[in-house]
């Protein structure tokens, strides 16, 4: 995962509430896709277990979307796994992605573990738009909010990821290309596709 860019403000406040053991039981972080969310999720997770090293924890759990949406017996899945017993600590973290493919009866089906719940279980939810999340659910979560990054955050992105494998004016037509996201960036350099589109904003740039 690496280094977290950006959004300083939003782990310096989670981590505050965590110091403060005020840290509420259910989460949504909203933001376009490659902004980084699965990342801050992972991060929340880990304060919140009180583990510094990034690495794989049994406590922490990923759920995604493997079809067009997330339905019922997904919900009846994944309520089955927060019902269960942490297996390192006495806390464990439900990390759902792809939180827009919840259809309106798996959110009302998970509604009830949102409101209540065991002791010790953290829920995080990511999704690209609060506009499919139902009223219900949002109300009982705190809400993270990612705007996107600056042309220097970006630039920093790049700088992790690349190893100096790309040119300058690379770099600029990809943070130019991102909007401030990312991944974004990260798909301009990379992918084949987009390589007339990189090489016409390089001509522009130049």
């Amino acid at each position: 995962m690496g280094e977290i860019i950006g959004h300083k403000n939003i782990l310096n406040n989670f981590k505050r509430r965590v110091d403060l053991d005020e840290i509420s039981h259910a989460h949504i972080i909203v933001g376009e896709d490659g902004i980084g969310k699965s990342n801050l999720a992972n991060n929340f997770a880990r304060n919140i277990l009180g583990k510094l090293e990034e690495k794989n924890y049994v406590d922490i759990i990923n759920y995604r979307c493997k079809k067009s949406s997330f339905g019922v017996d997904d919900i009846r899945e994944i309520v089955e796994e927060i019902n269960k017993k942490p297996f390192e600590g006495d806390k464990k973290v439900i990390i759902i992605h792809d939180g827009n493919k919840l259809t309106v009866q798996a959110q009302n089906a998970l509604l009830k573990t949102i409101e209540e719940p065991p002791k010790g279980v953290f829920i995080i939810l990511l999704c690209e738009s609060l506009e499919l999340i139902l009223d219900t659910i949002k109300s009982r979560c705190q809400i993270y909010k990612l705007s996107p990054l600056t042309k220097e955050d970006v630039r920093l992105y790049i700088d992790n990821i690349s190893n100096d494998s790309f040119s300058a004016d690379e770099v600029n037509a990809a943070i130019a290309y991102s909007g401030g996201i990312p991944g974004k960036a990260e798909a301009f350099l990379r992918d084949s596709s987009l390589k007339d589109l990189r090489n016409d904003i390089v001509d522009l740039l130049v």
